[in-house]
């Protein structure tokens, strides 16, 4: 007994160097193989591989005998050790702590920023509009001035009027909302979710990847068990490639094992995700590919309050070039569009500062870079998000050609996938459509037949026995045998 505990009880990270030691001097290997070669235990090596299958990219395949051979095209070069991975970790963490640092002290900047200068402009609109009222009321007695000061008094006092009221408007904004009922979050996280968008770039790839396992996960359970990778690849949308990845990854966290049927297909069984109470494992006989992943929205605002937020940061912008050019270029008293500048210099002065400094740094370059910098940043965001709906549409329209293939291989026409709505229309939807057809037809050997000038039809025979295969070998498995049967102890009694 103590000699079989031992082969239970070992170190993974010194079985897996051994393994790997020989694996670089073989093109493929059986389990056999590699036990003769290290003089390990069957069992550690079954556990072991899986491991260096998930770290290594490598790849299975059946021998006319049923045997699985272990395989590694792209070379023993691990996507988790050495200097190069080490290096893409700690500048993926670097990234991590920047952005959200930088996205914490922007938030801070933007309340600042928007708040301060929303209520620095709104005092200076209101001095100035004193100031119109009380030239055009000298301007009435003294006549000299009254052809000089019109446009500058009533037609300032006008514009003064205007821009208060607008900027009243905006003052109350988030009260309007939520006194029409409108259930929606602060004017300030509003704000924040223009910017930013609905979660960081890194918790909505992990949303994304933990929905994918969720998925997988509950077809596993409504099909014994048993999934092959063109399943996998049709119900993630996934290109073979990157499914071959995904269910090394799968093997090693659900303790899952590859096999071969008795016609030579390979499949990923995956029993312990069986474990339940009599009957309440539904067979599900859908097409794995019969759900789209929905795309992701920028964020959750109201169109309307988008574009309150974007007119805000607009008139910001517009009231910052305003003072920049005037600063840089200094008007006559003759320009009616200095008024507003020529009005707060002369307030600056009078309170005994220097104009010219204050309104090209403080009401001008500043407010400008910050107005700049909150589109821009709004812009990147928007197209990181733009770019991650193209990918979940190219996704989703593998999952088309794959439950198109699935459910006729026995001959299917690339051109007669049709898009069923916005969600599966990539750009490039014909050259994604011609690529996966082409990767899917030489993993599995079909037949290509011309049709047409620049039609051709494609032929699965060998996924159709594959299906066919990999049916009948669920149809043997028997769900009771992984019934975990009465409870015969409870904790609470």
């Amino acid at each position: 007994m103590g000699n079989a505990k031992k082969v239970y009880d070992f170190s993974l990270s010194k079985t897996r160097e051994r393994l790997v030691r020989v694996l670089k001097s073989r093109k493929e290997s059986t389990v056999a193989d590699l036990v003769a070669a290290t003089g390990l235990p069957t069992f550690q090596v079954q556990e072991t591989i899986k491991v260096v299958l998930d770290e290594y990219q490598g790849q299975l395949k059946a021998t006319e005998s049923g045997e699985l051979l272990y395989t590694f095209p792209k070379g023993m070069k691990s996507r988790k050790r050495g200097l190069g991975p080490k290096l893409r970790a700690a500048a993926a963490a670097g990234l991590r702590f920047l952005g959200r640092a930088s996205a914490f002290l922007f938030k801070v900047w933007i309340m600042v920023m928007l708040v301060g200068y929303f209520i620095l402009f709104l005092a200076l609109l209101l001095l100035a509009l004193f100031a119109s009222v009380a030239v055009s009321v000298a301007s009435r007695d003294d006549g000299r001035q009254r052809s000089s000061s019109r446009g500058m008094g009533f037609g300032g006092f006008y514009l003064m009027t205007r821009l208060f009221e607008l900027f009243i408007q905006i003052w109350f904004f988030a009260g309007a909302r939520r006194s029409a009922g409108e259930k929606g979050r602060p004017l300030y996280k509003s704000v924040f979710a223009y910017v930013f968008g609905e979660g960081s770039p890194f918790s909505l790839r992990q949303e994304r990847s933990e929905g994918e396992k969720l998925r997988v996960i509950s077809f596993l359970r409504g099909r014994k068990g048993v999934i092959s990778l063109e399943e996998l690849a049709a119900l993630t949308g996934k290109s073979l490639e990157r499914a071959n990845r995904l269910i090394n990854a799968y093997l090693l966290e659900f303790e899952g094992e590859p096999a071969v049927t008795p016609e030579g297909t390979v499949v990923f069984l995956f029993p312990d995700l069986l474990r339940t109470k009599t009957g309440s494992l539904r067979q599900d006989h859908s097409s794995p590919a019969s759900g789209f992943e929905e795309l992701v929205p920028y964020n959750a605002n109201k169109p309307s309050t988008n574009r309150w937020i974007t007119f805000f940061n607009g008139f910001n912008l517009a009231f910052a070039g305003y003072f920049l050019y005037f600063s840089l270029l200094p008007p006559t008293l003759q320009d009616p569009l200095a008024f507003l500048y020529l009005t707060i210099g002369r307030l600056i002065a009078g309170l005994g500062a220097e104009p010219l400094p204050l309104m090209l740094a403080v009401l001008g370059a500043v407010p400008l870079a910050f107005s700049l910098l909150f589109y821009a940043i709004t812009l990147l965001r928007r197209s990181w998000v733009r770019g991650l709906n193209e990918e979940i549409k190219e996704e989703n329209l593998r999952r088309s050609l794959y439950r198109e293939i699935l459910a006729h291989p026995e001959g299917i026409d690339p051109q007669s996938v049709r898009s069923t709505g916005s969600l599966d229309a990539p750009r490039d939807r014909e050259p994604l459509i011609k690529r996966s057809m082409a990767e899917l037809a030489a993993e599995v050997q079909a037949e290509v037949d011309q049709i047409g000038e620049g039609r051709f039809v494609y032929r699965f025979k060998e996924l159709e026995r594959r299906m066919k295969d990999l049916e009948a070998y669920r149809e043997g498995i028997d769900l009771a045998r992984f019934d975990v049967g009465k409870t015969v102890f409870d904790s609470g009694q």
